[in-house]
């Protein structure tokens, strides 16, 4: 979505782009994440504040509820793969994501919930989007003919299933992620995009990965279906890779 001259460009020649506080406090059961930012540019901002408890329900039985400004699951802090590691991005400062996307791809204000039952667990998370500028992000996503737009950009979505079995080095996990990136009003809609006209711009990922650890090797594999609102399952991925 931005090539890496506008990243050079951005942060060429800048002493100190960000820097980054996390403080997280952790009482038993109870927990306490935050995360602050400083750019240059924007100043300092609360990137995600939330609240976690878990309830030892049984024996080899955990249910854990969080709500506040929550990390997305997806994008900058993903969780959907088995190993984040096999579709490495370009390591870059927070703030190409914070400065090009705000908060779109960070955090947003919503609950979640893990369960944990012996070798399997299951995540849900949903969570809005804080969008300080609605006209600029919406640019970035629809291009720079928008000039003026009233987006209101939806909801995150993000459902996972892990299994790791006790008796073998083995983890398998599934997820998928909806992500709803409004409904743009503005004149130049109907030529960019006319089945979009109307209706929310969504998009869905559906990925499944294995990890296997034999002694001191890690091998690790995944595939990664993509969909829009107006097209089908497609397994290219170089659009968000």
């Amino acid at each position: 979505m931005f090539s890496d001259n506008e990243i050079k460009s951005t942060y060429a020649g800048r002493g100190l782009p960000e820097v980054g506080l996390n403080i997280t406090y952790n009482n038993n059961n109870f927990q306490i994440f935050n995360q602050f930012r400083y750019g240059e540019d924007s100043g300092t901002f609360l990137v995600y504040n939330f609240m976690q408890y878990t309830f030892n329900v049984a024996d080899e039985f955990n249910v854990s509820v969080r709500g506040g400004k929550l990390r997305h699951d997806l994008a900058l802090y993903n969780t959907t793969r088995v190993n984040p590691k096999t579709r490495q991005g370009i390591i870059m400062p927070q703030g190409v994501y914070w400065d090009v996307f705000n908060e779109f791809l960070t955090s947003g204000v919503g609950v979640g919930m893990s369960i944990q039952y012996k070798d399997v667990e299951l995540s849900y998370t949903i969570d809005d989007p804080t969008v300080i500028d609605s006209k600029k992000t919406a640019r970035v996503f629809y291009g720079p003919m928008l000039n003026d737009t009233n987006t209101s950009f939806g909801s995150h979505q993000v459902a996972s299933i892990s299994y790791s079995p006790r008796n073998l080095p083995l983890t398998a996990k599934a997820s998928w992620a909806g992500i709803n990136f409004g409904n743009d009003t503005g004149p130049a809609m109907p030529s960019i995009s006319p089945k979009t006209v109307g209706n929310d711009v969504t998009a869905e990922i559906i990925s499944f990965g294995i990890e296997y650890k034999l002694d001191q090797w890690i091998l690790s594999g995944e595939t990664v279906w993509f969909k829009t609102v107006d097209k089908e399952w497609s397994k290219d991925l170089d659009s968000i890779s």
